[in-house]
């Protein structure tokens, strides 16, 4: 099977491509909300900056889905990306109009991320199948990782070098780079197929009906709340910014574990059974329990904690994803209905960011006390949806 993996080119240049958008748009997704803190100091419209991401790449997700199931799917990735480039050029030629149209610009990104992700996870699912894609998961993860370690390190460099004080505009400006790279990978082959009327209700009501995907789909936005970009990319590097008041020491702390990740990526994707993956899930909620509860307890060490989650979160969210892929098989004639299944992943995933953006509009202090209700709220929400992936692969008869 792994050998088949390997000749695949195409979805070989997917998942590159993959690993260069996610983890310079991660790592820029962290560094603008410090950007708009350190210049606006007001926490509440940091929470509202990124609700209005999420709320607009929803909206325009739901928009480009019907279009990108039948035609322009490789177009639209490809232009997503280009425009992702060109908007990170223009701030880095003009970072001061950054604040004055932040939304517009956060907008205007969102909706391309939105471009981005609805032909990708299409792609990504047609190009794969049941029995492999646990392999591909991994390979995501493991490309990823390597470079979130070395964008962040890239970024913190420039920052601390700070050459004549333009170190945001020329992180903007390598990201502009990596982004036209992304869309050179990403330029894959599309099969054609024939026109698919779009049936959107038509699979929600079979979603509906299928209790045990229902219920999954229900956690997986359980996990967006718990366990997710606004847990790491957005509450934790604040708190922690507020604790070092540098950004790059903010980079480093984060990358101490992600170099761990690789090689635990590797050792779980060689010694470990595709059986044997529910393990994973228990194993990171369990750390994750112990990491939330000790920011708690002990918020002068914050940073060692977000360390570990990020390093769990992808021990975490490989198998998840896996699951809800795979999941997706036991539709109706689910071949026909992918791009509208991607959706509801889609609304049911940002129903729970939302819902923790929503959380934390009341919290306007970034004190790491004030947030223990918040806390305490997605441990129990992880520990729900931990709980039923869990008994869905004890319940699996067909192993990859």
């Amino acid at each position: 099977m792994i050998i088949s993996m390997q000749k695949n080119p195409q979805v070989l240049k997917l998942v590159i491509s993959n690993a260069l958008k996610k983890s310079w748009t991660t790592a820029f997704s962290i560094f603008l909300n410090i950007f708009v803190w350190k210049n606006l100091q007001d926490f509440q419209v940091l929470i509202v900056f990124n609700l209005c991401y999420m709320v607009f790449h929803l909206l325009w997700f739901i928009w480009l889905s019907k279009i990108a199931k039948n035609y322009f799917r490789r177009e639209i990735l490809y232009v997503g990306l280009f425009i992702f480039a060109s908007v990170f050029l223009l701030m880095s030629i003009f970072p001061e109009d950054i604040l004055e149209y932040i939304y517009i610009v956060w907008s205007i990104l969102w909706f391309t991320n939105a471009m981005y992700w609805v032909t990708f996870n299409t792609n990504y699912f047609e190009m794969t199948s049941y029995e492999n894609r646990w392999y591909y998961s991994w390979l995501r993860a493991s490309f990823w990782t390597i470079w979130w370690i070395i964008t962040p390190v890239i970024i913190w460099w420039i920052i601390s070098i700070n050459y004549e004080e333009l170190w945001y505009q020329t992180a903007f400006l390598l990201g502009a780079i990596m982004f036209f790279l992304s869309a050179f990978f990403g330029n894959v082959e599309v099969e054609k197929k024939s026109y698919i009327s779009y049936k959107f209700f038509e699979t929600f009501g079979n979603v509906i009906k299928n209790k045990k995907i229902l219920f999954a789909y229900i956690c997986y936005g359980l996990t967006g709340f718990a366990f997710s970009n606004i847990l790491l990319e957005t509450l934790l590097p604040m708190i922690i910014y507020t604790q070092v008041q540098v950004e790059y020491l903010v980079g480093w702390l984060v990358s101490i574990f992600s170099i761990l990740s690789v090689f635990a990526t590797y050792i779980i994707w060689k010694y470990v059974a595709y059986k044997n993956y529910k393990y994973c899930i228990v194993l990171s909620w369990w750390g994750y329990i112990i990491c939330m509860i000790s920011m708690l307890i002990w918020p002068e060490y914050i940073y060692i904690s977000f360390a570990i989650l990020s390093f769990l979160f992808m021990i975490y969210s490989v198998p998840v994803r896996t699951i809800m892929l795979n999941l997706a098989h036991e539709l109706p004639d689910y071949k026909d209905h992918v791009s509208e299944n991607q959706l509801i992943v889609e609304m049911f995933l940002i129903a729970g960011r939302i819902g923790a953006l929503a959380m934390l509009y009341f919290f306007w202090d970034l004190d790491a006390g004030v947030f223990e209700i918040v806390f305490y709220a997605m441990i129990i929400a992880l520990f729900i949806a931990s709980l039923y992936y869990w008994n869905i692969w004890e319940q699996k008869k067909k192993i990859a």
